[in-house]
């Protein structure tokens, strides 16, 4: 797994070593997305794009909220976006 991110990380997150990070300023994360860079976001909040409406970005899993929690932190997975297949 790689991690893209447009900033350093903050807050005390630790990203784990075993993780190869790349960090690419001046580009925001839904139009790395958009772009075919990454392949999906992790966000408490939707990308400004996904947010104004861009139909090449959806939500990977339709309805979050009925979705099992999949992480030991038990955060739902609403804020996962995934390109939509060209």
């Amino acid at each position: 797994m790689s991690w893209v991110t447009n900033e350093i990380e903050i807050n005390g997150y630790a990203i784990p070593s075993n993780i190869d990070v790349t960090i690419v300023p001046g580009i925001e994360p839904g139009q790395l997305l958009i772009d075919g860079e990454i392949d999906a976001i992790m966000s408490p909040e939707p990308p400004p794009e996904f947010s104004a409406g861009d139909l090449r970005i959806r939500r990977l899993f339709p309805d979050a909220r009925t979705e099992p929690s999949r992480s030991r932190t038990s955060r739902k997975p609403g804020s996962i976006r995934s390109p939509i297949p060209s």
